[in-house]
């Protein structure tokens, strides 16, 4: 009996009194860390940044090399008759002026050069172009996505750290219970048989008792089954062995009450949800004008420098150097642009009810979590006199018990109230410190208490 009040006593004093603690801040900082799914969200968010660098690397110049050497064979000719043309000329002169013109052949010159050479710099500079600028700015909303989308996961890592934390300490005290439990029920077994032994009582007396014992101890192996799964989904987030040995720690500080005002308009402020919708009809926006921008010019400076010829040589007499101001302007495309820039404003609409949807929900689930913590001081101050009336009661039967006044019907009903008082009372203790988490992380104000 004193075993079980000592849990009692506990219970009452430590379990439920502690909100924040080393111990819990150290799993937490453990998990950001080392949580495998948020490094997956650092590197998408590293990506997103790499996009933008090279969203911005589109405004720079690129110069490049380019050389080429080509050896050629046959291909197409152009035929010079200039021995038909020339000769019968020469002739009548030679006749007539005793002349010595000579005799001219025909000739043949190949299209393609047998070897050439080109070896050049090339600078191309875009100079205007709207969709250039339009992409960087859509990246930038890309961003801004990415780093909600990462905040927003490591809100929930720590919510869930918070609540595996919270899920041990309630299994740990459960199984102090049932340990408590089946040291009484052993008591009452060996009172039991020793009023047997008395002639005090019947043989059933003795059997119930056992059975007692019994269905306590399953009670206990599925309580300590519970303890197990919560610490190793404690390491699951932490990445780490599943049996690794978690330290619990109970810091007595009274219970903090929460204001509720602004609760909700804080959750719409902060939440990363909304952010995410905000970079998302931004995002469609700047993708409606590069849509639009599809239907202006662009205009891009190209210049070349190098050396032309048959052979390698690098001197003035074979240097090359040219200057291109290209304009590109596409006048008519089926309208092509103008429809997908409508599809574009469609799904802007839609993304801004979506965001509207969801900040009514947000407001739902901050209403539904104000209740639930309140749900959960209510269960306590309920378990509480349970428990207080219920260890009263037994206390009461059990001695009377001793004497053969109560029979062992009323005891074990008596032990079966308290034992589901203090169960109940351990479960309330701890669903509200859940609670309080949950609320933190519907509104994304972990300082709020």
């Amino acid at each position: 009996m004193k075993h079980i009040f000592h849990i009692i006593v506990l219970i009452f004093i430590s379990a439920p009194l502690f909100s924040q603690n080393p111990t819990l801040d150290n799993y937490i900082k453990l998990g950001i860390e080392s949580n495998l799914v948020l490094k997956q969200k650092e590197l998408a968010h590293q990506e997103a940044i790499v996009k933008l660098k090279e969203a911005r690397g589109f405004f720079l110049p690129e110069v490049s090399l380019n050389a080429r050497y080509t050896i050629a064979r046959g291909g197409r000719t152009i035929d010079l008759p200039l021995g038909d043309m020339m000769n019968p000329a020469y002739n009548s002169l030679n006749n007539l002026t005793g002349s010595n013109f000579p005799t001219i052949a025909n000739e043949s010159f190949s299209l393609q050069p047998e070897k050439e050479q080109e070896t050049k710099f090339e600078f191309v500079q875009p100079v205007f172009n709207r969709s250039i600028y339009l992409n960087k700015q859509i990246q930038k909303e890309n961003l801004g996505m990415s780093e909600a989308d990462l905040n927003r996961y490591r809100e929930t890592l720590v919510y869930q750290i918070k609540e595996a934390y919270y899920n041990i300490l309630k299994s740990e005290n459960v199984v102090q219970l049932m340990q408590s439990t089946k040291e009484l029920v052993g008591e009452n077994l060996r009172v039991s048989q020793k009023l047997l032994d008395n002639d005090m009582v019947t043989k059933e007396h003795v059997l119930r008792s056992k059975t007692e014992v019994n269905k306590v101890a399953l009670s206990e192996t599925e309580a300590l089954k519970g303890h197990q799964l919560a610490i190793a989904y404690l390491n699951f987030l932490l990445n780490r062995p599943l049996e690794e040995p978690i330290e619990t720690e109970v810091k007595a500080e009274p219970i903090h009450t929460y204001n509720q005002i602004h609760l909700a308009d804080q959750a719409i402020n902060k939440r990363a949800e909304l952010k995410i919708m905000d970079h998302q009809i931004e995002s469609l926006d700047l993708l409606a004008k590069v849509n639009s921008a599809a239907n202006l010019p662009s205009l891009t400076f190209v210049a070349n420098y190098g050396f032309l010829g048959e052979e390698y040589k690098f001197s003035s007499d074979d240097d090359v150097l040219t200057g291109t101001l290209s304009l590109n302007w596409t006048l008519f495309k089926g309208r092509v642009n103008k429809r997908k820039r409508q599809q574009t404003l469609i799904q802007k609409q839609q993304a801004e009810l979506s965001k509207v949807n969801l900040s009514n929900s947000i407001r739902l689930e901050v209403k539904e979590s104000l209740l639930e913590v309140d749900r959960q001081k209510s269960n306590i101050e309920l378990s509480e006199t349970q428990s207080r009336e219920s260890q009263e009661v037994y206390r009461i039967i059990e001695k009377k018990y001793r004497l053969g006044e109560s029979s062992l019907l009323e005891l074990m009903d008596a032990r079966t109230n308290m034992t589901d008082a203090e169960f109940n009372l351990i479960i309330s203790r701890f669903d509200y410190w859940v609670s309080i988490a949950n609320l933190e992380y519907t509104t994304a104000s972990p300082t709020f208490l």
